[in-house]
């Protein structure tokens, strides 16, 4: 299997086609059900095998498209500095944590489109345009400032942001992308760089925590 610095940013056009169909059957379960397929269920439905599914996955992830689960991630009770559901079920090793932006798990981003929830975030930067998945409808994202956990909506519609709260909203963005694959010890761990994203409901949260972060905070400011 080739390493993640020959894939990193693969352009969906290289990508097999046997990979786009892997994709295409993730995406079509989480617009479904709310949740991406298990390795498993996806070799199946393609009458392939698993080690072919995951030689795409390998390709997906490091097309930035997907996150698979890891041994780091397997146990937290936490996500973003907030508590996970008490009927939150993580994937085992090797199963899709992320589909970008959708997150494969419960947890306090959650996604209603046209009053209907069953879909979940990834995180504050891809939840912000997460509307483009639901042609013609209208999305909104629920969530909760970090820190103090003032409620937070999004609203938009064909990847047009319609309106948000509170007008204050911020986004923190923790790591640049340029270090995305170069933190020690998080080289190939594609969950890592969005464990520091936030929504902030204002700004005067933010200095506390640029001090605290020694990467840094990038923030991502809406208006009209």
């Amino acid at each position: 299997m080739p390493k993640y610095s020959d894939t990193v940013l693969l352009h969906v056009s290289k990508f097999s086609d046997t990979t786009k169909q892997v994709k295409r059957i993730i995406y079509s379960s989480i617009l479904d059900t709310g949740f991406a397929p298990k390795v498993a269920d996806i070799a199946k439905e393609l009458d392939i095998s698993k080690e072919i599914v995951l030689d795409s996955l390998h390709d997906l992830e490091g097309g930035i498209i997907i996150a698979m689960q890891n041994e780091q991630h397997t146990n937290i009770k936490e996500f973003m500095g907030q508590k996970l559901p008490d009927d939150c079920v993580l994937p085992n090793v090797g199963e899709i944590f992320y589909a970008r932006p959708f997150a494969n798990f419960k947890n306090h981003h959650r996604i209603y489109v046209d009053g209907e929830q069953k879909w979940y975030g990834e995180c504050p930067v891809e939840c912000a345009t997460i509307s483009y998945f639901f042609p013609g409808k209208e999305v909104a994202v629920r969530s909760v400032s970090h820190l103090t956990s003032e409620p937070i909506e999004i609203i938009g519609k064909d990847s047009q942001l319609l309106d948000y709260t509170p007008k204050s909203l911020r986004i923190y963005w923790g790591r640049p992308f340029g270090q995305w694959l170069s933190t020690k010890g998080h080289e190939a761990d594609f969950i890592f760089p969005c464990d520091g994203n936030y929504f902030f409901s204002d700004e005067e949260t933010l200095p506390g925590m640029e001090k605290s972060q020694s990467t840094g905070a990038r923030t991502a400011i809406y208006s009209n």
